[in-house]
């Protein structure tokens, strides 16, 4: 869907900016959870410890939103980096179109599994609802948040994120609208240009640790 948006400048502004903040890396070597490697690291962790930037990502989501007409009355976010966005959005919404929108949280259990607690269930009964996320790269863990908002009778009628990292998202039909998507191309481990060029992995952020410390024994 078309937007207000020029997405290109929207998103190299985005880059720019995350990279000032030392969130995104480029030109290195990393391993991420899913066993892959990559020379680009998003630390999404690091957005939520600025305010600045908070405001900036949902201010520019509610424009987003707007922009889409989205019919929604729930707002719901996912633990971990769902919940602050969502409840940012909320206030925001508020202040900028003044209309008042019920902010749900999507919890995890021991196991990981994702459920709806605190008689949130109830709010999103029978609810339109506006998911809320970060970073999403297959889709799987929003797949999973919409399984669960529907089971309890909530129809999720809009995604919307900061970032889009992967080619492919599996949305359950839900369409997705992210400020950017950039694709950081993943390799397996066997296949892996950047081990082959003998470059360092990164043992700081992502798996690199758990990678190198077992690669070593072997």
């Amino acid at each position: 869907m078309n937007t207000i948006f020029d997405t290109r400048a929207l998103a190299d502004y985005l880059e720019n900016t995350f990279r000032e903040y030392g969130i995104v890396i480029r030109d290195d070597h990393f391993v991420y959870a899913s066993g892959k490697h990559g020379e680009a690291y998003v630390n999404k962790d690091g957005i939520y410890v600025h305010p600045e930037l908070l405001n900036q990502v949902t201010t520019l989501m509610a424009f987003m939103v707007k922009n889409l007409n989205a019919d929604f009355s729930v707002i719901a976010g996912p633990a971990l980096g769902g919940i602050p966005l969502a409840a940012l959005l909320g206030q925001k919404w508020l202040a900028l179109f003044g209309e008042s929108k019920s902010v749900i949280v999507i919890e995890k259990d021991e196991t990981g599994a994702y459920l709806l607690k605190r008689g949130y269930d109830k709010i999103a009964a029978d609810a339109r609802v506006l998911l809320v996320e970060d970073i999403l790269t297959t889709g799987k863990s929003v797949g999973l948040c919409i399984d669960v908002l529907r089971d309890c009778g909530a129809e999720v009628v809009q995604i919307v994120n900061i970032w889009q990292r992967g080619e492919e998202i599996d949305s359950h039909g839900v369409p997705i609208q992210p400020l950017m998507k950039r694709v950081l191309p993943m390799y397996p481990e066997d296949e892996c240009p950047f081990c082959e060029e003998g470059r360092p992995v990164n043992i700081k952020l992502g798996k690199g640790a758990q990678f190198m410390a077992r690669t070593s024994k072997s």
